[in-house]
């Protein structure tokens, strides 16, 4: 990539070079952003739910009886928050997003805290697109961990698309 290929990121996009070699012309890109399918150019994805939604998705799913039943499950719960919801892509300060969430009168049984999961970062299926977690086949030793944070992220989903 020159200088003259180079953007500015500032809104958090990214950007998709093609190039062809020969003959072969690009004649139509499709772009799929957190299962939105775009045409041409991508464009910004903005959360659709707002704070106060969220943190009551994450109450209705985090106790000792419900799905986010342990502090390292927390990872399954950042990682679709940070792919819908445009929560910082670190851990971290993901995790301090999660605590200055609006609970109200209410406190999660459960608190997000990074030292919990801090030491998971480096797993393989925490970089991917948690649109690809169906398909994906974890190694040996994230087995129990993955499964854990799938259903997570699937039950988080499915209570922020109830709309609380």
């Amino acid at each position: 990539m020159n200088n003259n290929d180079q953007n500015s990121n500032q809104g958090g996009g990214f950007h998709v070079h093609v190039n062809s070699p020969g003959n072969n012309i690009a004649q139509q890109m499709t772009i799929t952003i957190n299962g939105n399918v775009y045409n041409g150019q991508a464009q910004e994805v903005q959360c659709q739910y707002t704070d106060e939604q969220v943190a009551q998705a994450l109450l209705a799913i985090t106790g000792k009886d419900k799905v986010l039943n342990n502090y390292q499950l927390w990872l399954g719960a950042c990682c679709l928050l940070m792919a819908r919801c445009d929560f910082p892509r670190d851990l971290e300060r993901c995790c301090d997003r999660i605590a200055q969430l609006p609970y109200g009168s209410e406190t999660l049984p459960i608190e997000c805290k990074y030292e919990n999961i801090r030491k998971f970062s480096y797993l393989r299926f925490v970089r991917e697109d948690v649109d690809t977690w169906r398909e994906y086949q974890p190694k040996e030793d994230e087995k129990k961990l993955f499964y854990g944070c799938k259903t997570v992220a699937e039950e988080l989903d499915k209570k922020l698309k109830q709309k609380y």
